[in-house]
């Protein structure tokens, strides 16, 4: 595997990480509350911005595996 295609996949998974954390404080209508209207859509509009840019990398990697540079289970972390 390419070096570059490593780290799009180390770096997708943790995106992954940070998106699943900050769902977590936008879900959390206590949370939200107690940082104030506008840092709650300062939240928001990260999340929507880290969900793109996930998206956009998953659409890479796929680009990666169809030429051959690296396996869906390789993307998935579930390489033997």
């Amino acid at each position: 595997m390419k070096d570059y295609v490593s780290r799009m996949i180390a770096e997708h998974k943790e995106l992954k990480d940070r998106i699943q954390k900050l769902k977590a404080k936008v879900d959390d209508v206590d949370f939200l509350a107690s940082i104030g209207e506008k840092k709650a859509g300062l939240l928001f509009a990260q999340y929507h911005a880290m969900e793109t840019y996930d998206f956009i990398l998953v659409n890479r990697l796929s680009v990666e595996c169809d030429e051959g540079n690296c396996t869906v289970e390789e993307v998935n972390g579930e390489t033997t």
